[in-house]
């Protein structure tokens, strides 16, 4: 069907269908929301046409959230048509984005400026793995900024198919050659933060309140479970230490980490899309013009040195991250890292178990709570001093570990 251009307006109706002529700033996702909202509560609204000159600026923070928006429209049986001439705007996949399956990565032309659809832990390990060498390779990053992406993909991708309730998320990266930045977003159709800690008992009257504790340190709805809490403080702290970007938007309300001012800043009553729940958009932007680092936590962290082991012990088991089969990135990843050295520990010829991170940069905090600072909680300091070694970790690594473990 060829697009008629109904209006002079940027975004109006006409008989059954919603148009949108143009997208031009993050800022018209709010006014495109507001408009769906209104138009598809008369359910004989049928099709939304959305045009795209070819030099529209696709921003992650704009594209990301949009994909979310069409997608659950197009589930719900409306009929979503996006009008462009551009090859380029169409290899967003804003309306059909790809799963992060080894293959569809292996057989991309495009890695960024791409929305991927992930749906459990191995298309995040996907993502991270391709990500890695993309970054290495094309982009000639050095390991500090590597490091920091790859945390800020796990966190803020686990944290989603932990807490969303939906099994999946949208995801892109991309990079601002003229700033010398890179962001990466991140959006789901779930429940929302508030609604998430809630169901953990963290209970808040005001989604801004809610906001505002996700992203500090030990806050999670799985502290029941021992499970850590520290990604969403994790991705904030690095924004602002990098003087970066972070915002995490959920439902009505949105909270901006800015590395460039003192204090956080807090925004209400944003629209937010009635018929997806209430969803959550994480925008992480570090520039990289300056040397970028990863240590992101301010508490001291003496004595993390002591963890340096070089030799293996007498009687102790050797456990590889690195062969996992669940990997490295995420909470699950570490919890079922933690079982296999459990049940190790109770065997009567095992004096302890040497943990190898040999070929491993960096872990994710989710990971390492979930595995070391479980396992530390369930059999004490004393013993976990006693019986667990640490092999060929970064210095990075090891300071993780302290900082997880430090407590137990």
């Amino acid at each position: 069907m060829t697009f008629v251009d109904f209006s002079q307006n940027n975004i109006g109706l006409k008989g059954r269908y919603v148009f949108v002529n143009r997208l031009e700033s993050h800022g018209e996702l709010g006014v495109i929301v507001s408009h769906v909202n209104r138009f598809f509560n008369n359910p004989q609204t049928k099709r939304l046409s959305l045009r795209l000159s070819a030099d529209t600026p696709m921003y992650g923070n704009l594209v990301v959230p949009l994909s979310v928006m069409l997608v659950g429209l197009k589930e719900s049986g409306k009929e979503i048509v996006l009008h462009t001439e551009s090859d380029h705007l169409n290899e967003f996949c804003v309306l059909n984005p790809p799963v992060a399956s080894s293959k569809n990565f292996s057989e991309s032309k495009r890695i960024l400026d791409k929305v991927w659809r992930i749906e459990n832990e191995f298309h995040l390990n996907n993502t991270v793995e391709f990500l890695r060498i993309f970054f290495r390779g094309r982009l000639g990053l050095n390991e500090d900024a590597v490091n920091v992406l790859e945390l800020a993909i796990i966190e803020g991708i686990e944290n989603s198919l932990i807490h969303s309730n939906t099994g999946r998320c949208f995801f892109m990266g991309q990079l601002h050659r003229k700033q010398n930045y890179f962001t990466l977003c991140m959006s789901d159709s779930g429940i929302g933060i508030q609604k998430s800690l809630a169901d953990g008992g963290l209970v808040f009257s005001k989604e801004p309140e809610s906001l505002a504790s996700a992203i500090k340190k030990g806050t999670t709805s799985k502290h029941f479970e021992n499970r850590g809490g520290n990604g969403l403080y994790c991705l904030s702290r690095l924004a602002k230490i990098n003087r970066g970007h972070f915002c995490l938007w959920s439902g009505a309300s949105s909270i901006v980490v800015d590395g460039k001012t003192d204090n956080d800043r807090v925004l209400e009553y944003l629209p937010s899309i009635r018929f997806l729940d209430r969803c959550t958009h994480l925008d992480f932007q570090i520039p990289l013009s300056a040397d970028v680092s990863a240590d992101y936590d301010e508490s001291p962290s003496e004595g993390f040195e002591s963890m340096v082991i070089t030799a293996d012990a007498n009687g102790f088991n050797t456990l590889v991250v690195s062969e996992l089969e669940a990997g490295y990135c995420t909470r699950h990843a570490g919890q079922k890292a933690q079982e296999i050295v459990g049940r190790l520990l109770e065997f009567p010829t095992v004096v302890g178990v040497m943990i190898d991170f040999a070929g491993i940069s960096i872990c994710s905090m989710s990971f390492l709570d979930s595995f070391l600072g479980v396992l530390c909680k369930r059999i004490g300091i004393k013993e976990f001093n006693e019986r667990i070694r640490i092999k060929n970790a970064t210095q990075e690594i090891r300071k993780s570990v302290f900082r997880v473990t430090k407590s137990g």
